[in-house]
């Protein structure tokens, strides 16, 4: 992920459409990645460690598997959102 987020400050820019891409792109892996983690057998999140720290609610552990869809779900809506507004501009040169 830094390594990618270097990469992201210090490139030259090819276009606002591929700096948009690129910029969902890298949050967007850490996410992913931490909704994947429940995937696998035995996966049980933070409240495993810190009980006291997860809020329960009805039974059902509100821990980083929440956070992590709702942050894909906002990041995929900024992107659909920044692209549509991207094509609505004149491209510059």
């Amino acid at each position: 992920m830094g390594v990618g987020a270097l990469y992201a400050l210090d490139r030259q820019s090819t276009g606002p459409d591929r700096d948009t891409t690129l910029g969902a792109r890298v949050p967007a892996a850490f996410w992913a990645s931490m909704v994947a983690g429940f995937v696998f057998p035995g996966a049980q999140g933070l409240q495993a460690e810190f009980p006291h720290l997860v809020l329960r609610i009805k039974g059902v552990w509100i821990n980083e598997r929440f956070a992590s869809a709702g942050m894909l779900t906002l990041t995929a809506l900024g992107y659909a959102l920044e692209r549509r507004a991207l094509r609505g501009q004149p491209h510059q040169t």
